[in-house]
């Protein structure tokens, strides 16, 4: 049997590489962009220059700390013949040669097609580890469009879900709200109401959440009974949230949800 003092200590620092992604990925986030600092790495495109940009902020990868104190371009390749997606990534290359390329950001061109799809991530063990950040479309014309931002984020402040409109508040309850957990899960609390009785209705059509936050498969957030009868939250994966009631003589629609719930949004 072999056992490992405890590390760091004041008799034994964690020293090697991997000991520091074992210690963080343990606590269920070892790779994340602070949302608490700075700008938190918020993206955008330098269409005119052509270049993938992020601002200020600090992102951790697998235990290791990486950090800009001002805005960081990244250069788009050229236009190719059909419209391709593209997406920038902070990545790890743990059999980096020099400091500046064990975690940069870099552009992953996507394959041109009549109807392109966003790459692949890289991320395996020992090797390559790609944190996603944004992607775009990169068209044959030589445009830049449609930025969606990929950002998963720790320390992630509480963001209001923008309803359409006849949503409101519901006496008693916080606004409709969601953001990332410690551990990457996605979180969900408040209530919201309708003046309409559809068996069911998008709550928040024109304001989907952002990519990021959005799961692999539909989520139930809440079911349970309330004075209109029995209702239900779905959380589906064109990041819309949908009201369900389903009773005999329903006068209204309400939202009420308390759940965090795992995804895989990227």
């Amino acid at each position: 049997m072999t056992t490992y003092d405890a590390r760091p200590s004041a008799f034994t620092q964690l020293a090697a590489t991997s000991e520091w992604e074992a210690l963080l990925s343990i606590t269920g986030k070892a790779s994340a962009v602070d949302g608490s600092v700075g700008s938190a790495m918020v993206p955008s495109l330098d269409t005119g220059g052509r270049n993938a940009v992020i601002a200020d902020g600090n992102a951790v990868i697998k235990g290791m700390l990486w950090r800009c104190d001002a805005p960081v371009s990244t250069p788009i390749p050229a236009a190719a013949a059909q419209n391709r997606i593209d997406r920038l990534v902070l990545q790890l290359n743990r059999g980096a040669t020099t400091s500046p390329t064990v975690i940069q950001p870099v552009v992953v061109t996507g394959t041109p097609a009549a109807s392109p799809v966003i790459p692949a991530l890289t991320q395996t063990t020992g090797g390559i580890w790609q944190l996603p950040i944004s992607h775009w479309t990169s068209t044959s014309a030589g445009a830049l469009t449609t930025l969606i931002d990929d950002r998963v984020l720790a320390n992630d402040p509480w963001h209001n879900v923008v309803g359409d409109t006849g949503w409101s508040a519901l006496s008693g309850y916080g606004p409709l709200r969601y953001r990332f957990t410690s551990s990457g899960e996605v979180q969900f609390s408040g209530a919201t109401q309708h003046a309409n009785s559809n068996a069911v209705l998008a709550i928040n059509s024109a304001n989907p959440l952002p990519f990021a936050y959005i799961p692999v498969s539909n989520k139930v957030l809440s079911e349970g009974n309330n004075p209109i009868g029995r209702y239900a939250v779905d959380y589906r994966t064109d990041g819309i949230l949908y009201a369900i009631t389903n009773s005999n003589t329903p006068t209204a629609t309400q939202a009420i949800v308390d759940r965090v719930v795992p995804i895989t949004g990227v």
